[in-house]
């Protein structure tokens, strides 16, 4: 899986701005596949927290998309815990991003870091890169 992660980080790098939310979809799915069926409430009472906080993530990048805050969409990429460890910035309007996740087998750091052209674009491939790390377990 981390192979896959760092490939689809270097498309990340080099996708138009045109395509930015595509790519922040398809980073959503390859680093949070779908739960498996066993997860997926078939009918009522029955619920499933771990298939209701993916649909809800799903559905949010999805929806923030649709109506064009990439910015938002691509910021779900971060665990939540994790999203105070995140450096931005745009000097000479380049995007620049650099992220550590402390998750993984041992905790981390898993840095991962991005210059492109658009902040939501470099928040996709930081955090596939630093996602591929942490699979692969090379912390810095």
């Amino acid at each position: 899986m981390s192979d896959e992660l760092m490939k689809l980080a270097e498309r990340v790098e080099q996708a138009a701005k045109e395509g930015q939310g595509n790519y922040i979809i398809t980073a959503f799915v390859v680093m949070h596949p779908e739960p498996p069926s066993g997860y997926q409430p078939r009918g009522y009472p029955a619920f499933s927290p771990i298939w209701d906080a993916w649909c809800k993530t799903n559905c949010a990048i999805r929806n923030y998309v649709r109506h064009g805050a990439y910015l938002d969409a691509a910021m779900l990429l971060i665990p939540d815990d994790m999203r105070d460890e995140i450096e931005i910035t745009t000097i000479y309007r380049v995007a620049r991003v650099g992220i550590n996740l402390n998750h993984g087998p041992d905790d981390g750091p898993y840095y991962g870091e991005n210059v492109c052209n658009s902040i939501p674009l470099a928040i996709t491939a930081a955090a596939l890169k630093a996602r591929a790390l942490s699979a692969k377990g090379e912390s810095l």
